[in-house]
């Protein structure tokens, strides 16, 4: 960025690489290989990568110089409070995810036993089922993971869209000690 002076191709392509990581991290499956699920969330890591700390830049490069602190606070609050929104979102997508689909697999088992067993607690739930009903449950459990995908497919989807709306001048010069090749 530094080099080139222009921000908003990283917005925008680091939108793109995150709607693409996400879309293939959602296509995951209880036998997807682990090989696919690392190259698949490469494009997701670089994409946020990108520009995630890139707005801290940007907004000291527009910003009156008395502002800057309090734009550098807002971000830092923007940032802080949009990772806590995203994960509870993706947290309730989760957990009722997994309960309404084990609860359609295993109808006789108590929800607060399903409950515990998705939470991790020391549960035998999944151990103690024949190999059919516990691959429908793993599989049930898989897809719901998958389904926090769409709000990581939904961000990058906004992020590319609103790059679209940045200005497309240069705002920085080349920095000191970057030399062009």
């Amino acid at each position: 960025m530094a080099r080139l002076g222009y921000y908003m191709p990283w917005y925008l392509s680091g939108g793109l690489l995150i709607v693409l990581g996400s879309a293939l991290m959602y296509t995951v499956r209880q036998d997807t290989s682990q090989s696919w699920v690392y190259a698949s969330s490469v494009p997701l890591g670089v994409g946020v990568g990108m520009f995630l700390q890139a707005s801290f830049s940007v907004t000291q490069a527009v910003v009156s110089p008395e502002n800057i602190a309090p734009a550098v606070g807002f971000m830092t609050l923007a940032q802080f409070l949009g990772i806590t929104i995203a994960l509870a979102i993706a947290n309730a997508v989760l957990l009722n995810g997994c309960l309404d689909n084990i609860e359609a697999i295993l109808p006789n088992i108590p929800s607060a036993q399903i409950q515990a067993a998705i939470l991790g607690a020391q549960s035998d739930l999944v151990k103690d089922l024949s190999p059919a009903l516990k691959t429908r449950v793993l599989d049930a459990i898989v897809h719901a993971i998958g389904d926090t995908y769409i709000l990581t497919i939904a961000g990058g989807a906004l992020v590319a869209v609103l790059s679209l709306l940045l200005p497309r001048k240069k705002l920085f010069g080349v920095a000191s000690g970057v030399h062009a090749a």
